[in-house]
């Protein structure tokens, strides 16, 4: 009764405008059919940034501007608590954007590593992981490494794994009875989905279970490359053919149709932007 209750609940504080009632826009496509699109941002003020090969993009309603990263690639972008964007990828590299561009702050030194050692170095998450210290800002990688920035600004390595776990694993929880745990996506720096193996999905908050999402669309239990969240509404990119599915008000799952090959999203003020092997589309809520 009580998860159906809060499963009411979620649905009724949908919010009232959904980007799945508009078309999507494209906003830039790679030159070459070898330059591929990594990872999208939104930003506050409208405009966006995409990675791509060894370069961030700043779009907005003007133009499209490239910054030359040299041999480094980004894969992730995040914000800090004051809302600075920052981007983090290839050799333990991190960017923080100012009014200037973005500044690498942070990369590995010496020469690149190979093989699994390059792997280890490859940043892709960001965000505040640690309860205990709710003031760090971290940048995983995968194999729960990471680094972590306090409020002096300074980037260091993070002496105790267990921080960088959580952000790779998801807080520690007791699924639900009949759930074999098959991943985690962090939504914000306090909630997230976990997924199982039946095909069934959950939101939580913190250690507690919010809603159930039902089973995830077929697609979504083959292949999940990205997952967020807009107000009361939850955005997947699915399977190998890329799709967009949409979870709101009517309590089930639906395509969002009009692109496919969709391996980013990013969602921000009744905007989604998503990021295929080589373009940038946004999608905005109908006013």
């Amino acid at each position: 009764m009580v998860a159906a209750w809060n499963l009411i609940v979620f649905l009724v504080l949908t919010a009232a405008q959904s980007p799945t009632a508009s078309s999507w826009e494209k906003l830039y496509e790679t030159p070459s059919p070898n330059r591929w699109i990594f990872s999208v941002w939104l930003a506050e003020d409208g405009s966006w940034r995409a990675a791509s090969n060894n370069l961030i993009l700043t779009g907005d309603a003007r133009s499209v501007r490239p910054i030359d990263l040299g041999p480094y690639d980004v894969y992730a972008f995040g914000e800090d608590s004051s809302g600075v964007i920052i981007a983090v990828g290839s050799r333990q590299a991190i960017w923080e954007e100012d009014v200037h561009g973005f500044t690498r702050v942070h990369a590995l030194s010496g020469p690149a590593g190979t093989g699994r050692a390059a792997h280890h170095d490859v940043l892709d998450n960001i965000g505040y992981f640690d309860p205990e210290h709710p003031d760090r800002l971290f940048a995983l990688a995968s194999v729960a490494f990471g680094l972590w920035r306090g409020p002096d600004r300074v980037w260091r390595l993070a002496e105790n794994n267990l921080a960088a776990r959580r952000g790779i694993e998801g807080p520690d929880i007791t699924p639900p009875q009949g759930c074999h745990v098959a991943s985690w996506t962090w939504l914000d720096s306090s909630g997230g989905f976990l997924g199982c193996h039946d095909g069934e999905g959950y939101l939580y908050r913190g250690t507690s279970m919010l809603a159930s999402m039902g089973p995830m669309p077929r697609p979504c239990r083959k292949t999940m490359s990205a997952l967020v969240r807009m107000g009361k509404e939850l955005f997947a990119a699915c399977g190998e053919r890329g799709e967009v599915w949409h979870f709101g008000s009517t309590g089930d799952w639906t395509v969002v149709s009009g692109v496919t090959d969709v391996r980013s999203l990013h969602a921000r003020n009744g905007c989604l932007l998503a990021g295929t092997r080589r373009a940038v589309y946004r999608r905005c809520a109908a006013h």
